[in-house]
């Protein structure tokens, strides 16, 4: 007689106790610190990249083209380079501003201590006072070139100056 199953006392080899889980090390919360990073810091820089980009693009574009499409692209890309020359400006000042006032170990000072704090914190207002004011530039340049009109951005530094210095609309 052939028996197809073991006995009541022998062990089937094809089951066995499972490996142990593997160790995992202990949740700290620097993932949700790393992701925040992740993201908080190259979308100014790749936002504001793109945005030049866009500006250049744009007026290599209506370079050649007469009238306001050309003057618009042109103090489009003037203020491009204007708002991202303050925003590097202010970030670079502020973390000269950081690092001299408590000097380059920041464990020796307590922040706040010192006056230089006040300077950093005032040249880093000055990024969001300038993305809220490129907002509105925006906007309202696309609005006027929508109508026809030009906006001409009164801070911006001429970059790129136009062929003449007269602007249509604008007397001589």
């Amino acid at each position: 007689m052939t028996s197809y199953a073991p006995g009541p006392n022998a062990q089937n080899p094809g089951w066995a106790y499972p490996a142990p889980a593997p160790a995992v090390p202990p949740q700290t919360g620097v993932g949700a610190w790393l992701q925040f990073l992740w993201w908080y810091v190259p979308v100014p820089v790749i936002g504001n990249i793109a945005w030049l980009a866009g500006a250049v693009a744009s007026w290599l574009k209506h370079r050649r083209s007469n009238g306001p499409a050309r003057e618009n692209a042109r103090h489009a890309l003037n203020w491009a380079i204007t708002a991202n020359a303050i925003m590097v400006l202010a970030i670079v000042c502020a973390f000269l501003t950081m690092f001299t006032s408590q000097g380059w170990d920041l464990s020796q000072s307590v922040p706040g201590d010192h006056p230089g704090v006040v300077l950093y914190v005032a040249f880093l207002l000055v990024v969001p006072v300038t993305g809220i004011t490129t907002l509105i530039v925006g906007i309202v340049g696309a609005v006027r070139a929508g109508r026809g009109d030009v906006l001409r951005v009164p801070v911006a530094i001429p970059f790129v100056r136009g062929t003449n210095q007269q602007e249509p609309g604008r007397p001589a």
